[in-house]
């Protein structure tokens, strides 16, 4: 997204959703070695204190990617249209798959993947109901995971020269989302976590 706003869009008051997709293209961008910790912290403390696009878009401005940020003039459909589909499939074929912020999950998710990633982000997803089944189809690439606090899941994935790796509870807690993960993965990683990991330990350690 471009920091050239328009005046009007530049003024508009953002979200906890459009601060927490910025932060977490800050850790991801921490986590690869493009900002230092130093600077994770100045730019995650002006992120949490945005309160306008104008405050918030330029804070990425040089690091790779656009965080996803609702789009004010968008209305959210008729709830009467919103019921879950049976199956969805996400491709990340060659490319980088992203499903974050505010999204319909299906009661099944198909993830298919060569040579390509996909990030599925369920914090703040609107969830089918307790179980939600992701299959997994990836060949060469990664599927990076990330639940809501509480949630747990189950991970039966084949790796083939790869990895496939879990660090959230398996056995369901009650009133919590469970996730069924399930498929192969060749030559790539699948990896199922919370969002906050050590970066944010660390940060969180340095603010207190």
């Amino acid at each position: 997204m471009s920091t050239n706003l328009p005046p009007e869009r530049a003024r508009l008051r953002v979200s906890d959703s459009d601060r927490e997709s910025v932060a977490e293209q800050l850790r991801e961008a921490a986590g690869d070695g493009r900002i230092t910790l130093e600077e994770l912290d100045e730019r995650l403390t002006a992120t949490y204190a945005a309160r306008t696009y104008g405050d918030l878009v330029p804070i990425t401005d040089d690091l790779p990617g656009d965080p996803e940020l609702s789009d004010p003039a968008l209305s959210m459909p008729d709830g009467r249209d919103l019921a879950p589909a049976d199956t969805v499939e996400v491709h990340a074929v060659g490319t980088t798959a992203r499903r974050t912020g505010a999204w319909r999950v299906p009661r099944k998710l198909v993830v298919r993947g060569s040579m390509g990633s996909a990030y599925l982000d369920f914090r703040q997803a609107v969830l089918p109901g307790r179980l939600v089944e992701i299959e997994i189809e990836a060949h060469a690439g990664s599927v990076a995971i990330v639940l809501p606090d509480g949630a747990t899941a189950t991970m039966e994935v084949t790796a083939s020269f790869g990895t496939a790796k879990t660090t959230v509870p398996e056995v369901p807690a009650p009133g919590q989302p469970h996730f069924r993960v399930t498929g192969r993965s060749a030559m790539g990683s699948v990896r199922v976590r919370y969002a906050y990991g050590h970066w944010w330990r660390r940060w969180r350690e340095r603010r207190s």
